[in-house]
């Protein structure tokens, strides 16, 4: 009786030990996914150093890129007509289309730069009253080559290891190209597609002869690392991207600071594409 006593309450501790070890460890990893988590949310924004004023409201922006998001936040941060709207100014930035969704799709940006078939697939210009204010110009799409001119022919692409971009947000690098894959009767299932995560990085690719060929658009400093004879367009008249802004109230005032931002910022550009920005308002 004695001995059955003893097991008995062996077993019931031994069970507690293990309920004790697996909320030790469910409390752990619970743990390391808000970390994770609080981790990519720090990774995907930019803010001021400090606030800007007493004022709760914060400015949100949506751009493609880091480094556009690092460029411009100085910027938005030091404008007089900002910080008297504002008490912060969070940039966020992202190309996939789970981010698109978030801020383009639900209009969780006071100010977006995207391309316009975007704004149109989420009909959010008429949803949430976005209204253009600058534009950057129309470009050609490209195959581009290390050595030898693409062709668009079916035959050609069947065993080339072809370069595209990995979200499909991207008309250069991943919408046209694909379609005019569908035009051609290919099955992109049976394509040896390589992705990459940016344009510079398809670029890499081909100059390291991992690649055969890429679709992208053509810059001014790519002749300093491929033959301009070896590109191809896929598409002419591609639209630029765009500034779009929510005009939820007459705030002209903040729409006028928001355009000499962007000219300030075309204006230190190297590139003479994003030199090249057009207003869309009168300020």
């Amino acid at each position: 009786m004695k001995y059955n006593f003893l097991f008995s309450k062996a077993v019931i501790t031994a069970f507690f030990c293990i309920l004790i070890v697996l909320f030790a460890v469910l409390g752990a990893s619970q743990f390391r996914s808000d970390q994770e988590q609080l981790a990519l949310f720090i990774e995907v924004n930019k803010q001021c150093d400090a606030k800007l004023s007493e004022n709760e409201n914060v400015f949100h922006i949506y751009v493609p890129t880091e480094q556009l998001a690092t460029q411009l936040i100085p910027y938005f941060c030091n404008n007089p007509v900002i910080t008297k709207q504002f008490g912060q100014v969070m940039l966020n930035w992202g190309y996939d289309m789970s981010d698109a969704l978030e801020f383009i799709g639900r209009g969780n940006a006071d100010l977006i730069m995207t391309k316009e078939n975007l704004m149109l697939a989420f009909k959010s210009e008429h949803t949430f009253n976005y209204k253009t204010l600058l534009s950057y110009p129309d470009y050609t799409a490209f195959f581009i080559s290390l050595n030898e001119k693409p062709r668009l022919e079916k035959e050609y692409f069947i065993d080339k290891r072809i370069g595209l971009l990995d979200y499909p947000s991207s008309r250069s690098g991943y919408i046209l190209p694909r379609t005019l894959f569908k035009q051609l009767s290919i099955n992109v299932e049976n394509l040896n597609i390589i992705q990459a995560s940016s344009h510079s990085a398809l670029r890499d690719l081909l100059a390291e002869g991992k690649v055969d060929l890429i679709a992208s658009y053509w810059k001014q400093d790519d002749m300093n690392r491929f033959l301009e004879n070896y590109i191809t367009p896929i598409s002419n008249n591609v639209s630029g991207s765009r500034w779009y802004f929510k005009m939820e109230t007459q705030n002209t005032e903040l729409a006028c600071a928001i355009n000499g931002i962007i000219h300030r910022h075309a204006k230190a550009q190297t590139s003479p594409y994003f030199k090249d920005v057009e207003s869309y308002v009168e300020c």
